[in-house]
């Protein structure tokens, strides 16, 4: 959930009313990956999980502390398939996804994100042909960090923003 909302933008529905959580497993399954694909078996719960499971099958080559795993018998099958029909066998590949088909949509995400902090608000439609300029510049010039800050502080939406004084 953290990749498809912070990195992609992207925020599941929340679970329809009454919708299990997944339980311990009563149904045979013997890894977390099985437990999920029967819990994706339920029709409510396929929609979202179908997004949301991928991404973190990725990343199950690490623990808890976001260490690698070294002991290749406790290593989980890393492997995915994202709604998109793109497929990727670890992180690396997965990350090569995003890099790639995915860019646009991750920029357009920070793009929101650092125009909305540095406006003190939420954004409004009306601040959309501003996403979707600097968007573009981003993707276009493959651009910063650096370039994403100076293209904000140099919008319209920017400088015409009135800030309270608070003191």
């Amino acid at each position: 959930v953290y990749v498809l909302e912070r990195i992609l933008g992207i925020t599941p529905s929340p679970p329809p009313p009454g919708t299990p959580g997944v339980e311990p497993d009563i149904r045979g399954a013997s890894t977390l990956r099985e437990l999920l694909d029967k819990h994706r078996d339920l029709e409510s719960c396929a929609s979202c999980h179908n997004k949301i499971d991928p991404l973190g099958f990725a990343l199950d080559h690490y623990d808890a502390k976001g260490q690698f795993l070294q002991n290749k018998d406790s290593i989980p099958d890393a492997s995915g398939k994202l709604p998109t029909g793109e497929k990727f066998k670890n992180y690396s590949e997965l990350k090569e996804i995003l890099i790639t088909s995915q860019k646009e949509k991750i920029i357009r995400n920070s793009v929101e994100r650092a125009l909305s902090y540095a406006m003190c608000r939420k954004l409004t439609r009306h601040d959309q042909p501003t996403i979707d300029l600097i968007t573009k510049k981003i993707v276009n010039d493959n651009g910063t960090w650096k370039d994403l800050f100076i293209e904000i502080v140099n919008s319209l939406p920017f400088r015409e923003t009135i800030f309270a004084d608070k003191t």
